[in-house]
């Protein structure tokens, strides 16, 4: 009796002690029990495993920027023509009538006061058609409509005033950081419905 009930106690043992494990209903983990019974949770074995290669996003670009960068060299050199002629024509008209007005009020006589309308007209015509170039000239050659654009159109606006003003170099450094300065602090306080993606938080591109 003793001799028989040896190896069935020797098999229970030996079932015991063998490593068994079960699935986990659906979540496909399993249980591993070893010595004693006691519960081994896989999650350690998966934690410990090499994590999977990191997940690389891509930078958010809105349809202008993409535009812009998809544009053809003739239509970005035609759009910074096309707009300094249209700044240069509306900044000679606001000139010309700024001019005028000027004469009437201080009653000059009509030669000197449209002497001084077209001296007035050309100067804003210069100056709108050296900020609208600039700017433009910058989104298209960087891809990107922001506030740096604004201010490279104002530095140059800035320096071309001063000169024709009669500002020599000096005067024209002096006119391109107050202008660009200027244009930098506007460009901050003023909220714009554009700008750059790189530049918003996660919550405003989410808007």
């Amino acid at each position: 009796m003793t001799g028989a009930a040896t190896p069935r106690r020797a098999a229970v043992c030996a079932l015991r002690q063998a490593p068994r494990r079960r699935q986990a209903g659906s979540t496909g983990l399993a249980f591993s029990f070893g010595r004693g019974g006691r519960r081994k949770d896989d999650a350690a074995v998966l934690l410990a495993q090499p994590s999977a290669a990191p997940v690389v996003l891509e930078p958010v670009v809105d349809a202008e920027t993409a535009a812009l960068r998809a544009a053809p060299i003739a239509a970005r050199v035609k759009e910074v023509f096309t707009t300094s002629t249209s700044s240069a024509l509306s900044g000679s008209i606001f000139g010309l009538l700024f001019g005028i007005v000027s004469g009437t009020v201080g009653r000059k006589g009509v030669g000197p006061t449209l002497a001084a309308a077209q001296a007035q007209a050309r100067s804003w015509g210069g100056v709108s058609a050296v900020y609208s170039g600039l700017q433009t000239a910058a989104k298209v050659a960087r891809a990107k409509n922001d506030r740096w654009n604004n201010v490279i159109g104002a530095c140059g606006s800035g320096a071309a005033f001063s000169c024709a003003s009669g500002g020599g170099p000096r005067a024209a450094v002096q006119g391109c950081v107050s202008f660009a300065l200027f244009s930098y602090v506007i460009d901050g306080l003023v909220p714009s419905t554009g700008g750059d993606p790189a530049t918003k938080t996660d919550a405003e591109l989410l808007k």
